[in-house]
């Protein structure tokens, strides 16, 4: 019994191993038999086997993609920009919503900074505790959307790197949010009369 077992196993085995052996034979045959090589600005259909790495190649809509290699332009392109539309567009109502928050922040303080202005406290001190206010809350976003994105990127489907450079440009992005958000903030306190407030 033992052995009609094993022999039924071996002959299972033989016949998923064929079935795959075929199944790859096919999506073989389905790879084009040439490439379009773009050298100087011209193109020529080549065969596969002469396809160097570094070759520059033009598919064109519904053509199948003849070997591996990296987007350089086309839909490529048509990304880009809309990320970066939508990158812009983050930015400006990211520093819109900060300086709201900054400013109604002030606003709760009208009566303390009016007292300062009253005690002879610098319009300096005024401007730096609203300003260290807005970089607290520029370092805190940073912080908590590195910390996030550290849990949250190996989990993705594709893999995303972010280096160095692009963490520092992001940081003097969130600098120039921040400081750009308190600027309303700074305004209102700056224009706090304190006999009328304290009256």
């Amino acid at each position: 019994m033992i052995v009609v077992l094993v022999l039924l196993g071996q002959v299972l085995e033989l016949r998923a191993r064929s079935k795959t052996g075929s199944a790859i034979r096919a999506l073989l045959n389905l790879a084009p038999k040439t490439a379009r090589v773009v050298q100087d600005g011209a193109e020529r259909d080549v065969p596969l086997e002469s396809v160097q790495a570094g070759a520059k190649l033009r598919v064109r809509p519904g053509e199948r993609i003849p070997v591996d290699g990296l987007l350089l332009s086309g839909m490529v392109d048509k990304s880009k920009r809309q990320l970066g539309l939508f990158r812009a567009l983050l930015i400006i109502i990211s520093t819109i919503i900060m300086a709201l928050i900054l400013y109604t922040l002030t606003l709760d303080k009208i009566h303390d900074i009016a007292l300062l202005k009253l005690i002879g406290a610098r319009n300096g001190v005024i401007i730096g505790l609203i300003l260290q206010q807005a970089l607290l809350m520029g370092a805190l976003g940073y912080g908590l959307a590195w910390w996030l994105g550290q849990f949250a990127f190996p989990r993705f489907p594709r893999l995303v790197v972010i280096e160095t450079p692009d963490l520092m440009m992001l940081g003097g992005i969130v600098l120039t949010i921040s400081v750009l958000a308190s600027l309303l903030g700074i305004w209102k306190a700056m224009s706090v009369e304190p006999n009328k407030v304290l009256s």
